[in-house]
């Protein structure tokens, strides 16, 4: 029967069946909880409806790269550990916020952290891969850092991004643009007065100092 021939209702039903048809082949939630959505050639998580405290992320879902873990997916969800697969370039705006991670593996794959991605955590300590261009406003603010370790591909950091964290060992490349609040104790301006020189800053409670 040629289509043109059907009542206007049933042609709206037929577009309506078609249109969740094709939503529901490009998202979807995992046998683990993983709530994903197709964008481009990869897969992002959306959000996360399972129980488990440790989860590790599937670096595929339906034959498709995960990509990224998409706004708030995995936010205030009681997390204590979490494995991010290589599979990620981005990880986006408070993706893992507010949960407890101790501590967090961020693969040589993502080159992008989202703002307040990694806000209220208990983090003491965290290296930054090479592969990261840019840290975001807040994104590791409200943890219990010691230390933190930033390489020479990054070249900004944002408002706030490691602010609340004690932080008294600052190793850092050079020449990255670095909010003036970025960090706690006036950081910022004593990374610009040694020309923004890469090494090791060391906050002795008065001061800073630099070894390169």
């Amino acid at each position: 029967m040629n289509i043109t021939n059907k009542k206007p209702w049933i042609i709206l039903i037929l577009t309506l069946v078609t249109a969740a048809q094709v939503f529901a082949q490009n998202s979807g939630t995992t046998p683990g909880g993983f709530q994903w959505q197709i964008e481009g050639d990869g897969v992002t998580i959306t959000g996360y409806t399972g129980s488990s405290q440790a989860v590790t992320i599937p670096a595929e879902i339906n034959g498709r790269p995960v990509r990224a873990i998409g706004e708030g997916a995995f936010f205030d969800k009681q997390l204590i550990n979490v494995s991010i697969p290589n599979s990620v370039t981005s990880i986006e705006y408070a993706a893992f916020a507010d949960n407890q991670l101790a501590n967090i593996t961020i693969p040589n794959s993502v080159n992008s952290i989202g703002n307040y991605a990694f806000r209220d955590n208990q983090l003491t300590s965290v290296s930054i891969p090479n592969s990261v261009t840019s840290i975001r406003a807040g994104a590791f603010m409200n943890n219990s850092l010691t230390s933190v370790t930033i390489p020479n591909s990054v070249n900004s950091i944002g408002r706030i991004a490691f602010s609340n964290n004690l932080l008294p060992s600052i190793t850092l490349g050079a020449n990255i643009v670095i909010a003036n609040d970025a960090f706690v104790n006036e950081f910022t301006d004593y990374y610009n007065s040694q020309e923004r020189r890469a090494g090791t800053y060391t906050w002795s409670g008065t001061a800073w100092s630099l070894r390169q």
